[in-house]
Parts: structure tokens; C-alpha cells; sequence
């Protein structure tokens, strides 16, 4: 039996009979091939050895990091804390461990499944890639190459010996958009660059560095700015360098990066992880770390006493090596929520990783009261979300679908790897629930970053009276649209439940699994026919109530069960700046 790793067919062997590891192997929308040909299930069609794998790795990756923070305290002559590191760290080490461990499971199972010495082709050295930083390791995952050598190193870790062939060229990076800065030629533009020079001004002579800096909330500039002035310019936008001032380029230390290797180790995955580390490590945290760093510090002449920021934590590694450095000075670190799944969802790793970071966690409402380390705080972003000013005649029924990478890269609570297909068959199984006349109405709204799913084809092909959304922002779109259809559990439901929009929500309740202190408002949906656990249903409740769609939305038990998750999940209030002000002059005291 030879085994498909990935998509890359020059890797395959069609003359004898294939066990592809994963859908990802497979042009988007086709299913298993014909015999001899064949797809493995997935290891985690087991929903609890599934989350059995999220909570080993969670503890896993709290080890590793130990032994990193040693490491590269080491490495560097440094003597930096383990929230230092974690800062820097953390997300590509969540990353990274799921990555490897996924692939290990799914090699594992395969070569116990064929019951013979099994064939295939491997990527030679000689076209292995290591990443730069966490954005470009997260961006390799999601394609075909690299996970081809990230196959390719576990198997050879296994001990087994197969023919290897060089990769022409890799792609471009292609899977993480690019934030597009728009340039606004209006007014209300101008008086924003003015205000930021003004803000830049007060910033360089040091008001901010005693207050609190504001860094990628989850809202627009203009947000930002009536924040700013809200707190009088105790808070200010901070804008973190967008890029280094040297080329991170592939220069490797193979001493240091060999040492790697001598982590300790308890089982054969983690000795096999321990083992990929010197390739995997981006060179940012071992070769330009000290050029990073010092970077960091000449932009900066004073830290200030308080950072916050919801969507650096991630992979903006100017703004991450900021934040490690004022930790380390003893300054505060606020994190903010900046997704629909946090609280809701039964594991979130960033979720997770975001609230060890932060001295405080601001959340959108599932705070309970002396809960240590989270303030509940209206989101921005949902408050701008209220009435939309709906309209009254148009027929387009808005579906927003989502996407995710073809390969997992995280333990969450959402479809992953080849379950995928399931999520995409849900969408099919809606649409075709449909009568023609509704389905010419609805207007399909993809996620920006398909992923190599090619999300958009599958649902031309098969429905092509379907309409395809341009792009316009979602808060506008809603006012042209008579109802909203979403089939996944993200911000953009609360969006449309915060706007008050006639919603349909439907999702496989044993891919979204939710935490069980939200089961009851989520309860409360599916009982007033909201959410439901079938595509088929929800598509009977969208042609039942299409006539009059707003009679059905007012009615007393859907407001209710509306409201109920709006407050605990979606808190969103017109004068949201006055409670963060109250919130960041708590922070600011905090700090001293």
C-alpha cells in the first residue's frame, strides 16, 4: 500500500493502489476515490480523543516551554522568565505541538492500518524550509510542502527509509492575508492622521509612557481615537513597528540549533518533536533575537505602564517583543477579546494562551463577578454592530459560511483536517434544502482567506442560482439583506444577533462543541428555533418565515433567548468608550 501524504501529486504513485492520510490529499469537493484508491477516517471522528489530545498538549507545551525558557535563556545569556518567553513563544509552540502531534497520530494509525511495509516518497533535505517567524510558520501549515516535510521528518524519526525527491519550487506565501491599509482621502481621514500625529507628539514626550497604550483593538481608528479621548489621553494608540529594520533572513547557528535536540523528553511523540525543533524554530527567536530586541528598545524611550492590545498576541512579533519587554519591567499586559468562540467554545487554545500572558483579560460579558484575571468590558467592535437600519424590501438572504486550513493547525472546538468535508456537505446539504425561488435569493458570503478550499467553486458548481457576495463590509451588507444564515459559531453571529437581524443559525453540535456553562443559552436558541442541529431543519424554519421574517423575530420567546446570549456573550453598549475609560483608570491604578 502506498501512502498519499499530501496533495502533491508528484509524490504519489497512481500504478498501485493509495491510502491518502486525510482529505487534504484531494482536489477541493472530491471525496475518497474509487478502490483501490482510499481515504483514512480520521483518528479524531473519536470526539474525546480529541480532547484528550487538546488537554495533553495544553500540558505538554507548558513542559516545553520550561525547558525553552532554559534553553534560550541560555542560548542568548539572558535571564528572562517564562512569561517572557511565553510572550514571544507561545503561539508558535501551541502551534507547532498540535501540528506534529496530529501528523504523528494520523502516520501512526496509517502504518498500523496497512499491515504491510508501506511505500511512499518523502521530501528530500535539501528542500526542507524554516520559518522566520510565527506568521510564516502558521502560513507553512496551511500548505502542502511543508507539511509534506513535516511527514516526511516523522517518519524518517520513525525509523523507516523511503525515496526522497526535491521540490521544484515553493509557493508563495499565499494563506495569511495581508492586513490592507486603506488610505481614506475624506475628511474625516484627514482629521484622523492629524490626531495621530498630535497623539505621536504627546506620546514622544511622554504622557503615554505613565498611562496606557493602545495597540490592534478590535475596532476601526476612529474607535480607537474616541477611546483616546474618552480617558482624556491616559490611553493612547500605539502604533508598534509594522516591520524590523534587518532582513530576517535563513542564517542558521547549527550548534545552538542542534542543542535543541537534547530536550528532554517522556514518549515517542515528544522525543520525535524534540527532534524537528532545530528545523522549526523560526530564526527570530534564536538568530535575530538579539537584533529584535535591540530594535525594540531604540524605538522606545520609556515602556508604558500599561499595554493593551487584542489582536497582537498572536503574531506581531514588533509588538509581542514590546510587551515581553515591559513585562519583564514590571509593567501591566491587558488582553482583550477578540473572538465570538472565546468563553463559548469548549477549547481555545489562543483563548488559553492570551489570558496566561495578560495581567487582565477583558471579555465580553462571561466574567463572573471575583473571577481573578477577567473584567467583562463591552466589545467595541459590537457595539458599533447595533441597529443596522435594516431593509424592508430587499430579498437577499445573506449565508455566511466560514473556512478554515485543509490540514489542522490547532486542538479547537471547530471542524478540523478532514472533517472539513463535513462542514462543506452541511452548506451543500442547506442550499439544497432550499426551494429554487428562496435559493436565488440567497447571497453567499465567504471568508476572505479560503485556504485552498475553494469554497466559492464548490458552491457554483453545485448551486449556480446561488449569489455570491462582493466583499462589502458585513455591518453594511446587513442593510440590504432581509435575513442572515450562518453555519458556524464565530463573532459574526454575535454581529448579527447584536444588530437585532432575523438570524438562523446552523452547526454540527459534535464539531462546535460548546463549554457547558453556555449549554443553556445556546439551549435557549435551539428551543426558540434559532439554532439548529440539521441543515435540513434549518432550511424548513428559513421558508416558513421568510413571508414576514420580522413578525417571527419579535416574537416574546426568540427576543428572549436572543437577549440572554447577547448579555452573557455578546456585551455590546452605545457608550462603550465611558465603561472602557472606567476600566483602563482601573488598570493605569493598578499599575502604580
Amino acid at each position: 500500500m502506498f501512502l498519499g501524504l499530501t496533495a502533491l501529486r508528484e509524490f504519489w504513485n497512481t500504478r498501485e493502489p493509495i491510502l491518502f492520510l486525510g482529505s487534504w490529499c484531494l482536489p477541493p469537493g472530491r471525496g475518497a476515490p474509487e478502490p483501490p484508491h482510499q481515504v483514512m477516517p480520521s483518528p479524531w471522528d473519536n470526539r474525546q480523543r480529541y480532547y484528550d489530545a487538546a488537554r495533553y498538549l495544553d500540558e505538554y507545551v507548558e513542559r516545553l516551554l520550561g525547558d525553552l525558557t532554559d534553553y534560550l535563556n541560555a542560548a542568548h545569556e539572558v535571564k528572562h522568565s517564562r512569561r517572557y518567553w511565553r510572550i514571544l513563544l507561545g503561539p508558535w509552540l501551541i502551534h507547532v505541538a498540535h501540528v506534529v502531534y496530529d501528523r504523528y497520530v494520523h502516520l501512526v494509525q496509517a502504518l498500523n492500518r496497512t499491515g504491510e511495509e508501506p511505500r511512499t516518497i518523502l521530501l528530500d533535505q535539501r528542500s526542507f524550509r524554516t520559518p522566520r517567524d510565527t506568521l510564516e510558520f502558521i502560513d507553512l501549515i496551511c500548505g502542502d510542502p511543508y507539511n509534506h516535510q513535516i511527514f516526511s521528518e516523522i517518519l524518517t524519526a520513525l525509523g523507516l527509509r523511503f525515496p526522497t525527491r526535491e521540490l521544484e519550487a515553493w509557493p508563495s506565501r499565499s494563506f495569511v492575508p495581508a492586513v490592507r491599509q486603506r488610505r481614506r482621502d475624506d475628511a474625516y481621514g484627514r482629521i484622523l492622521r492629524v490626531g495621530h500625529r498630535v497623539l505621536g507628539s504627546v506620546r514622544r514626550s511622554g504622557r503615554p509612557c505613565s498611562g496606557v497604550a493602545l495597540f490592534d483593538l478590535d475596532g476601526t481608528n476612529r474607535q480607537t481615537y474616541r477611546l483616546a479621548w474618552a480617558t482624556r489621553l491616559l490611553a493612547v494608540p500605539w502604533r508598534a513597528a509594522p516591520r524590523w529594520t534587518f532582513s530576517l533572513g535563513d542564517l542558521r547557528v547549527e550548534k545552538q540549533r542542534r542543542e535543541l535536540a537534547l530536550l528532554p523528553s517522556a514518549n515517542e511523540f515528544e522525543r520525535i518533536l524534540i527532534g524537528l525543533l532545530p528545523r522549526h524554530l523560526p530564526t527570530l527567536y534564536l538568530e535575530h533575537y538579539h537584533a529584535a530586541r535591540s530594535d525594540t528598545l531604540r524605538r522606545v524611550s520609556t515602556l508604558p505602564h500599561v499595554l493593551v492590545s487584542a489582536n497582537g498576541w498572536l503574531g506581531h512579533e514588533p509588538f509581542k517583543f514590546l510587551a515581553a519587554e515591559a513585562a519583564a519591567r514590571g509593567r501591566r499586559l491587558v488582553a482583550a477579546q477578540h473572538g465570538g468562540g472565546y468563553g463559548v467554545c469548549r477549547a481555545i487554545p489562543l483563548e488559553t494562551h492570551e489570558a496566561r500572558v495578560a495581567d487582565t483579560f477583558l471579555v465580553w460579558g462571561w466574567a463572573d463577578p471575583g473571577t481573578p484575571g477577567l473584567a467583562n468590558v463591552p466589545s467595541i467592535k459590537l457595539s458599533a454592530a447595533r441597529h443596522p437600519h435594516l431593509s424592508r424590501l430587499r430579498p437577499a438572504i445573506l449565508f455566511v459560511a466560514n473556512a478554515y486550513p485543509r490540514y489542522l493547525y490547532r486542538f479547537q472546538s471547530t471542524p478540523m483536517g478532514s472533517h472539513l468535508e463535513e462542514y462543506f456537505e452541511w452548506q451543500g446539504r442547506f442550499l439544497a434544502a432550499l426551494s429554487e425561488e428562496r435559493r436565488s435569493s440567497v447571497l453567499f458570503r465567504g471568508h476572505a482567506a479560503d485556504f485552498g478550499n475553494d469554497v466559492r467553486g464548490r458552491v457554483a458548481l453545485g448551486f449556480p442560482d446561488v449569489g455570491h457576495d462582493d466583499g462589502t463590509p458585513f455591518r453594511r451588507r446587513l442593510r440590504h439583506c432581509r435575513m442572515v444564515v450562518i453555519d458556524n459559531l464565530s463573532t459574526t453571529l454575535l454581529e448579527a444577533l447584536v444588530a437585532n437581524v432575523p438570524t438562523i443559525l446552523f452547526w454540527d453540535p459534535s464539531r462546535w462543541e460548546v463549554r457547558d456553562e453556555a449549554e443553556d443559552a445556546f439551549g435557549g436558541l435551539r428551543t426558540a428555533g434559532i439554532l439548529w442541529d440539521s441543515p435540513e431543519a434549518a432550511a424548513g424554519t428559513l421558508e416558513t418565515v421568510y413571508g414576514d421574517p420580522r413578525a417571527w423575530w419579535r416574537r416574546g420567546d426568540v427576543q428572549a433567548a436572543r437577549r440572554k446570549l447577547v448579555e452573557r456573550y455578546a456585551l455590546a453598549q452605545r457608550n462603550w468608550a465611558a465603561s472602557w475609560s472606567g476600566v483602563l483608570d482601573e488598570q493605569a491604578a493598578l499599575a502604580g
